[in-house]
């Protein structure tokens, strides 16, 4: 039997570094956290060959006494927690006291600090966890902690760090979530003496359009919301045209500490999803303010990770407050929006003659056409005023002008007609529309079933016959659970025998046994989802049965259906995305249009 043995400070202080310092970046992260909780607002991060030669950071904080010094790099040192109940409220960054300890152990450190009741700053050196020199200095407030040669005492870590140019950017991108985290902080980033960030602070915005550019802040949208339970979500989300193929455009917060991204993460890619694409990630930067009782910020070392008592509670409110922004954005200044009511002059009654006219225009043009125009009528309405307001322009003005009555006139779309049997066209005389049928028809469906699966309302058709789906033991003692989830989505079922279930109803708008089985399997692959209700359990079935029932591309309408669909579409006020996040119109300008042909 092997004996046990009992480490030495020595190797244990070195395990121990090996959870906190991983690389340059970790350093930089644990350093700047001990600015922030010291009060800094200026702080400057320089770092040369990557870090490993020289991490620099300076700060403007309240500093530390003198007699305090050498507890600062002691193991399990921190000023943070005194008793049990501090790890239950943390509202700081720092807190485990192992960050300075463990950056000792690894490096050769020097550490000067000043209080504003000190006459000169105090310094200590520290090599390889072993104190080698105290000195006094002439500085500002605030303290300077200089890290040299990292890893010169275990160079076997070495060999598993990235490039010099991927550690490289591992530190920007900490800097980056620490400036969008505390944006109203002063930051400088010098990289090899170049400066790369001379940020003066502000706001969240201002911070994005550093890191970002000011060309993507044109695409963000501000996020605002509270909870039941008092939680706050602010920041800002991109609108899907800033959707991205990879997550590095995601920033997560909570209490202004930069996490991974986790729950929040998934509730916004989970409101995204019938917004973008799918393989696309939305872009964000979001703050969650919360109370510390309600969260656990001591999971992980390097605390990038935080738990959250009411997970669903959290993940519910994240998404309905992302939708409900991403809502008012599109739908403002579409087809489905009717634009501001303005005065006009009221004209006489439309002379017969020139409704002739008109229809007779309308009625040659029309034969002529390949397409189907459904609203002619519309269109000569529109034709028509217009040669009356330009005959009653056209009439002399005698004397004072007559004051003229006005009233409010209705915003009319016109439908053009439809190309290749997939594109319905719309007008309203500023603004051109084209709008995809298959894609407009899915989000009907798509939101008709939601709402019947939220509602309960389902509308339902019996089967003539039962239909039977055999399953294995093990999923017939799953479906036990989930009975009452069949009967909400409108599926009236039962366990037949050992091994099957007995179908006798199904919702209306299922197209076929097979999406029936899909969704049942769905359903039981869900069993153990965190997710708190039907309609966020079957998203993507709902999705997929829209999908199959939807009208397809390439199919001719007729006038009444395509009337019937631009109508519903208008009057429920939809978002113009299909579920899987295309979108459903595309909208040109009249100026748009007239730069295509150089007129402008």
């Amino acid at each position: 039997m092997k004996k046990i043995n009992i480490l030495p400070p020595s190797i244990f202080n070195l395990l121990a570094a090996g959870e906190v310092v991983e690389n340059p970046a970790c350093i930089i992260k644990e350093c700047v956290e001990n600015s922030l909780d010291a009060g800094a607002t200026d702080i400057t991060v320089e770092i040369k060959n990557s870090g490993l030669a020289e991490i620099k950071i300076t700060d403007n904080g309240h500093g530390v006494p003198y007699s305090e010094i050498e507890k600062v790099f002691m193991p399990h040192a921190t000023s943070k927690i005194s008793t049990e109940a501090d790890i239950d409220a943390i509202r700081t960054m720092g807190f485990r006291g192992e960050a300075l300890s463990s950056i000792a152990r690894v490096a050769k450190v020097k550490f000067i600090t000043k209080t504003k009741n000190d006459d000169v700053a105090n310094a200590i050196e520290i090599n390889g966890g072993e104190v080698v020199g105290k000195s006094k200095q002439n500085t500002q407030t605030g303290s300077t902690i200089i890290v040299r040669n990292l890893f010169f005492n275990t160079p076997a870590r070495k060999k598993f760090l990235s490039s010099d140019a991927i550690e490289k950017n591992k530190i920007t991108g900490v800097i980056q979530k620490i400036i969008l985290s505390n944006p109203g902080i002063s930051f400088r980033y010098l990289i090899d003496s170049a400066e790369f960030y001379n940020y003066p602070g502000g706001t969240l915005l201002d911070a994005l359009a550093l890191i970002y550019g000011t060309d993507l802040i044109k695409n963000v949208l501000e996020v605002n919301g509270k909870s039941s339970l008092g939680v706050v979500l602010q920041g800002y989300i991109g609108t899907p045209v800033l959707a991205k193929r990879n997550r590095t455009y995601q920033t997560v917060m909570v209490n202004n500490r930069p996490i991974e991204g986790g729950i929040i993460a998934t509730a916004v890619s989970d409101a995204f999803s019938s917004y973008i694409t799918t393989g696309n990630h939305p872009f964000f930067a979001l703050n969650i303010t919360i109370d510390p009782i309600f969260i656990d910020v001591n999971v992980h070392p390097r605390k990038t990770q935080i738990k959250f008592e009411n997970e669903e509670e959290i993940h519910d409110f994240v998404k309905s407050t992302v939708i409900a922004t991403l809502d008012s954005f599109l739908h403002k200044d579409n087809i489905f929006t009717e634009p501001e009511v303005k005065n006009v002059v009221e004209s006489k009654e439309i002379s017969k003659d020139q409704v002739d006219i008109a229809i007779k225009y309308f009625a040659d043009d029309a034969q002529t056409q390949t397409y189907k125009i459904q609203s002619a009528p519309n269109i000569m309405k529109i034709i028509a005023k217009d040669m009356k307001n330009k005959e009653v322009e056209d009439q002399p003005k005698k004397g004072k002008p007559k004051q003229t009555e006005t009233k409010e006139t209705e915003h009319e779309y016109v439908t053009v007609g439809t190309i290749f049997d997939t594109y319905i066209l719309q007008t309203d005389n500023e603004k051109f529309y084209i709008i995809d049928q298959h894609a407009l028809h899915e989000r009907l469906l798509y939101d008709e079933l939601k709402e019947q699966i939220s509602s309960g309302n389902i509308l339902a058709q019996p089967f003539l016959t039962p239909y039977l789906l055999f399953l294995t033991p093990d999923e017939v003692n799953q479906l036990l659970s989930i009975i009452p989830h069949l009967k909400k989505s409108g599926i009236d079922a039962e366990i037949f025998g050992n091994n099957c279930l007995r179908i006798h109803s199904v919702p209306l708008i299922i197209p076929s046994t097979d999406s029936l089985s899909d969704m049942i399997y769905h359903l039981l692959d869900e069993t153990k989802s965190k997710k708190s209700n039907l309609v966020d359990i079957l998203d993507d079935k709902i999705i997929a049965i829209a999908c199959k029932t939807a009208i397809k591309a390439g199919r001719s309408l007729t006038p009444d259906q395509i009337g019937t669909f631009l109508q519903n579409f208008k009057n429920k006020k939809i978002i113009p995305t299909c579920p899987h996040g295309r979108p459903v119109i595309i909208k040109y300008t009249r100026t748009e249009i007239e730069k295509l042909f150089m007129r402008k």
